[in-house]
This record gives structure tokens, sequence and C-alpha cells, in this order.
């Protein structure tokens, strides 16, 4: 064996070695890339979904809507269930009364909220309440009494 055919035998030897763990490299870099990436989407995806559960369990109930003629108020009492409960806007009779940017009510918690009235009240009229709550998913309707 000439050594010309034996440095052409170490030649192919060595280019087939570089060429595997170039494959080897970029196998291995793609990955762990799509690794990352899928783990990052799992992670952004569960974190939705427990916002999302959080914002189902929210519970409001209206125990009591009064409102008061001369000082043109509606007194809202709500209770909270399990979860705190984040109200966005109150609505009286179909107009919008007020819109909240962060009212936060504590979980099993009875609130009273005074809301001034963009209507006239007149006493023996109903007043229909319409609370908005959970970023604006859910709301809940009650009626009263003007006194």
């Amino acid at each position: 064996m000439s050594v010309i055919n034996l440095r052409r035998a170490i030649s192919e030897i060595v280019a087939s070695m570089l060429l595997l763990l170039i494959v080897v490299a970029i196998g291995t870099t793609l990955y762990l890339y799509l690794y990352s990436k899928a783990m990052g989407y799992q992670q952004t995806l569960a974190q939705e979904l427990l916002e999302e559960e959080i914002l189902s369990k929210q519970q409001l109930s209206v125990l009591l809507v009064v409102g008061y003629s001369d000082t043109r108020q509606v007194r809202v009492v709500v209770a909270t269930g399990p979860v705190p409960v984040e109200v966005n806007a109150v609505y009286i009779n179909n107009t919008l009364a007020t819109q909240y940017s962060s009212l936060k009510l504590d979980s099993y918690a009875v609130e009273e909220l005074q809301i001034p009235s963009p209507i006239s009240l007149e006493s023996g009229d109903i007043i229909y309440v319409r609370i908005i709550y959970g970023r604006g998913f859910f709301y809940i309707d009650s009626s009263g009494k003007v006194t």
C-alpha cells in the first residue's frame, strides 16, 4: 500500500467523521431550539388556562338594591364566592352608571356599592341594575325600589 492511498483513506475517514459531527451538532441544536419553544408554549398555555379557570370561578350575587330619590344614589349589596371578583361596570336601567378600572371584591365578602344614578329617581320607581364583572365576560341582573 502506497503513502498516497493511505493518506486518501485517512482523509475519507476524517471527512466522514467531520460530516457526522456536523450533522449531529445541527440535529442537537434544532432539537434543543424546538424543545425550548414547545416548553415555552406549554407554560404560556398552562398560565392562560389557570387564569381562565380562576375567571370562571368568580361568583357574584346581588342581595339588595335600593335607590334614594333625595341623594340620587343607588346602593347595591353584593356577596362574592370563593374567588375574589373584579367588577368592571354597573348599569342602571340600561344606562352606564359607573365604570371601574380595578374594583376587586374579596372572596366570601359582603360589600355595599354606592353608585351615583345617571337617571332621575322618583320615589316608588323600580330600578334595574346590571353588574358586569370578570373582565366583561359575566353579568348579573337585579332590581330594586326607589325610596
